[in-house]
């Protein structure tokens, strides 16, 4: 009896560390970002300003960044697996590359299809009219999104916080949680004149309601 409780009571404390390592990188993530986002929404400053940009940027990397000091800070075999994980292609299925490619096209036209279904109006896609009038624009966008998407979010959102909470709970349900944080990470963003969000606001609040939304979703499906 004696040995039962002391092995339940080890399960609680690797529970409770597991749980501290990944809302460690919550809360980190968080305060840096939001803080450093802050100031351009109290100056109401636009994102083209240099000096907005800079803080824009260095929030944007939070999540990478705080993910690679907590690998590093777990040690040098965590922090290799973590990085083979994050940056290794070739541990992506093939089928998968599909999948990847079509997600968001697809969760894209089916957001403004429900957007056409509810006001009976097309949103007006000034980027869209942009490539279409000039379509190697794409290019340097996608490099920007790349940069500014991926690059500085997932070594931290899937490559760190997601493998923590899968260690903690289920699949489905670490995804819906990642989601969540996810998703209220990009909140002040709305908020900053001149950004991808904030220009969604602008013609109907629906654009942003479905791009915060499409968090849970992407989330599970990125899993």
């Amino acid at each position: 009896m004696v040995e039962n409780k002391f092995v339940r009571f080890l399960h609680t404390t690797n529970n409770d560390k597991k749980v501290k390592n990944h809302y460690t990188f919550f809360t980190i993530t968080f305060i840096w970002s939001w803080g450093m986002w802050l100031l351009p929404i109290i100056r109401g400053l636009p994102i083209n300003n240099p000096v907005m940009i800079l803080f824009y940027v260095c929030g944007g990397i939070a999540p990478s960044a705080t993910g690679i000091i907590l690998a590093k800070r777990k040690g040098d075999s965590y922090l290799r697996s973590f990085l083979k994980r994050s940056l290794d292609i070739r541990l992506i299925k093939p089928g998968f590359y599909l999948f990847i490619f079509l997600v968001i096209p697809v969760t894209t036209f089916s957001g403004l299809l429900l957007h056409y279904s509810i006001t009976g109006l097309w949103p007006q896609l000034k980027t869209l009219d942009t490539f279409l009038e000039n379509p190697l624009s794409i290019i340097p966008f996608m490099f920007l999104m790349l940069i500014f998407g991926p690059i500085p979010e997932e070594l931290g959102w899937r490559g760190y916080a997601l493998d923590h909470l899968e260690q903690s709970y289920s699949k489905i349900t670490a995804s819906v949680i990642l989601g969540f944080f996810w998703m209220m990470w990009h909140l002040p963003l709305f908020f900053i004149h001149g950004t991808y969000q904030n220009q969604l606001m602008h013609p109907s609040l629906f654009l942003m309601i479905d791009f915060m939304i499409q968090f849970y979703p992407l989330s599970i499906m990125m899993d």
